[in-house]
């Protein structure tokens, strides 16, 4: 793994990063740097959160149901409102920074931030667009669109162009 660091300075430089340095594997699966300046690197052995000093690392614990849902790490991504969303090999959990755990009922995190998240089955896929909007797809091949911003819910079916809206 390679980091990427600029100060305010002309000048870049990469600084190698490997397990001798605290990285949990030296195969990568899945990087981002999220709003808070953190670096988040998904291994299949693991995620480990990169200040750019020390790594912080987190595994699954089968006793533990804030933890990951499994070690391999395949995806991350950032929300709007600031969630690190992960994808394992066993499923999806958020990162909740507040309480400093993993929330692996991603549907009922959903319902409470609106109601009409309770059509949704089980989830196939998440998608983050480029303006941080989520985008569900379920085994009923429903896609559920959610603008964080606006607090707005769209829900489409693969047999009908458009199935609801609210706001």
């Amino acid at each position: 793994f390679l980091a990427y660091t600029t100060v305010a300075q002309p000048d870049s430089h990469f600084k190698q990063i490997t397990v001798a340095q605290g990285l949990s594997s030296n195969s990568v699966n899945a990087i981002i740097r999220d709003s808070k300046g953190f670096m988040w690197l998904g291994t299949s052995v693991g995620l480990d959160r990169f200040d750019g000093y020390n790594f912080k690392k987190y595994y699954s614990n089968p006793l533990n149901n804030k933890s990951l849902p499994d070690n391999g790490v395949t995806d991350l991504v950032e929300d709007a409102i600031g969630n690190i969303w992960v994808k394992t090999y066993n499923g999806y959990a958020i990162y909740d920074y507040k309480k400093e755990y993993f929330i692996r009922d991603i549907r009922t995190y959903l319902i409470k931030m609106k109601p009409e998240f309770q059509r949704l089955k089980s989830i196939e896929y998440i998608y983050v667009d480029n303006d941080k909007n989520l985008w569900i797809y379920d085994s009923e091949k429903k896609l559920y669109y959610y603008r964080f911003r606006e607090n707005e819910l769209r829900i489409y079916s693969s047999y009908e162009r458009k199935m609801s809206s609210s706001k």
